[in-house]
């Protein structure tokens, strides 16, 4: 399959970027504005970036800020060089976790902070990220984030979510110059599904379904931590 020399996951938070951004003194009603400049910066040469930045923001100062912080290349700098309410340090603790277990799940070198990943539409309230090929010769293979507002917005009730796109052309294009696509792919029912009798073992979990499937297994486990008995009955109803 595709390795991390092939394509990389860029990751941020909507939430944290929102919070810094308001510390520098960005009205909340003058986010989104930004947010739609910001996602388009790096398909924007420096020049008209700074320049459509400036129609957005009149203050020298603030401006300065902004460039400071979308040079941040990692989730440790953004703590050293600025200073962060506590929602922005809760966004940088959430991060920190991700980070975390993207390593326990042998996933981390796949994946990197990027402030500058803020994705366009308005809904995104968390933790959002896209994937682009390494070669940076294609556009976006797919993006997401969570979304915890959305359904609220809609009537409904307040439910966590979270989603992604992939762009499907764009990834056939990228798996057939390197050799990976297949005619047909066979479907398959789980190999082994991971249950766990107690949370403290949620992580152990995570490593055990990792080492399955990397060694060509179709594995899967409970990342909500259920009981048991709900983890065998969704062990039962896929099959494993």
């Amino acid at each position: 399959g595709l390795t991390p020399n092939d394509i990389v996951v860029k990751i941020s938070s909507r939430k944290m970027l929102a919070a810094i951004l308001q510390t520098i003194g960005i009205a909340a009603n003058k986010l989104e504005d930004l947010y739609a400049l910001l996602d388009k910066r790096s398909r924007l040469p420096q020049e008209a970036f700074e320049k459509m930045l400036t129609e957005q923001v009149a203050n020298e100062n603030k401006r300065k800020k902004i460039l400071e912080l979308m040079a941040v290349e990692s989730i440790k700098q953004i703590g050293d060089c600025l200073q962060l309410s506590e929602t922005a340090k809760e966004s940088v603790d959430e991060l920190k976790r991700l980070f975390k277990l993207l390593d326990v799940m042998g996933i981390a070198d796949f994946c990197v902070f990027d402030i500058s990943v803020v994705r366009g539409l308005a809904y995104y309230t968390g933790i959002v990220y896209e994937i682009y090929d390494k070669a940076s010769q294609l556009r976006a293979i797919g993006g997401g984030g969570r979304y915890d507002d959305l359904l609220k917005q809609f009537g409904g009730p307040a439910i966590p979510a979270t989603g992604f796109g992939i762009g499907d052309c764009v990834l056939g294009i990228l798996l057939e110059e390197k050799g990976l696509l297949e005619k047909q792919l066979p479907s398959r029912q789980p190999d082994y599904f991971v249950a766990f009798t107690d949370k403290q073992f949620f992580q152990k979990a995570i490593e055990i379904t990792t080492k399955l499937r990397r060694a060509g297994l179709a594995a899967n486990f409970d990342y909500k931590s259920a009981n048991l008995s709900k983890q065998l009955k969704q062990a039962s109803a896929q099959s494993a």
